[in-house]
């Protein structure tokens, strides 16, 4: 996913423009992301809702819970999503957000209620509990404590909207959810978000900190050679990002491990790491061409498990991914894919 011309360029990205605008950001003021729910679960609806000239409210995009990105304006352009509004930074205190700040929407109902062993919506509709999340708020005035998972793939497209908005305007130096900027009156996105680690992974300020100039640069990255493998002289762990500080998504690299090498960030590298493990049958589609391999991921989100209804060893693989078929037991599947992710280069041998 990328940025041209202020639209986002990429698979399952469309464009419906809205005429709720405000002009564009003066140069120099755009700095900020914020992250908001719909209070619904339907993408559609809340596109139309943030259409209807009879409501006071827009934004630049809104992403569904498939992970699909429907964009409501170019990012160079102020929309209405903030509203009333305050935040106290470490060098200076804001009071408006819109003309500073690229709004994005998830579909997400928000705060559920509990009632038996059921849970509801605001509007009464039944969620099924898969759905549930338990979490306290990160604002003491918001006492709910059941609300609206957000799927695997709709958090990945948030994370990959956000990565390309930096990537485009190195401006952008924060991101604030709307429960931040508006506490007691909002509660969005709320803590099934995974809010922190967006900061974390992008590279941005972190609330709590005061080196701002330090902490806002993401991290550079280089491009290896196509090709490079690289020989572990040890157990590896294998994270999300060029750091320590980033969460395991896969088992470590083992010693004398060979791993293919894509990309360096100071002293990571970012590697492919062959993963075996089982996953639900239903979800894999055979491949009978000539094609290398045996079959292919055929849902949005399918968990690699460690062996049938066992440990989850990976992160999710997603729909389309390419696997190799190993045997099969029932209802699951072995298989053995490749997975990305970064691990420490002093403990890598160029082969």
């Amino acid at each position: 996913m990328e940025v041209k011309n202020h639209k986002l360029v990429g698979d399952n990205v469309s464009f419906d423009p809205t005429t709720k605008v405000s002009g564009q950001h003066a140069k120099g003021d755009l700095d900020t992301i914020i992250v908001h729910y719909t209070a619904g679960n339907n993408a559609d609806v809340a596109v139309k809702t943030l259409k209807n000239p009879k409501v006071q409210a827009s934004a630049h995009m809104v992403v569904s819970r498939e992970g699909k990105v429907v964009q409501l304006a170019d990012l160079n352009v102020i929309t209405w999503h903030a509203g009333v509004s305050e935040y106290t930074f470490p060098d200076k205190k804001r009071t408006t957000f819109n003309k500073h700040s690229i709004g994005i929407e998830i579909a997400n109902d928000g705060y559920l209620k509990k009632v038996e062993d059921k849970y509801f919506n605001a509007y009464n509709k039944e969620i099924a509990a898969e759905f549930a999340f338990f979490g306290k708020h990160r604002n003491p005035v918001t006492k709910s404590q059941y609300w609206h998972s957000y799927t695997d793939v709709q958090i990945k497209a948030v994370f990959d909207v956000c990565a390309a908005i930096i990537k485009e305007y190195p401006s952008v130096k924060y991101i604030l959810g709307h429960e931040e900027i508006a506490p007691g009156r909002k509660t969005d996105p709320g803590p099934a978000f995974p809010l922190d680690e967006l900061r974390k992974q992008m590279g941005v300020w972190i609330p709590g900190t005061a080196a701002i100039a330090a902490s806002v640069a993401p991290p550079v990255v280089e491009k290896v050679a196509l090709g490079t493998v690289g020989v572990a002289t040890g157990k590896i762990n294998f994270r999300s990002g060029p750091g320590a500080d980033y969460d395991k998504v896969a088992e470590a690299v083992e010693k004398d491990e060979k791993v293919l090498i894509l990309k360096k960030s100071g002293e990571w590298y970012e590697v492919l790491q062959d993963i075996t493990g089982w996953v639900a049958k239903e979800y894999i589609s055979q491949d009978n061409t000539d094609e290398n391999y045996d079959g292919f991921v055929d849902a949005d989100v399918l968990n690699i498990r460690a062996e049938p209804n066992g440990e989850k060893i990976a992160n999710p693989l997603t729909r389309g991914q390419k696997v190799n078929i190993i045997k099969q037991d029932e209802g699951w599947m072995q298989i053995e894919t490749q997975v990305k992710g970064w691990v420490a280069a002093k403990y890598v041998n160029l082969a």
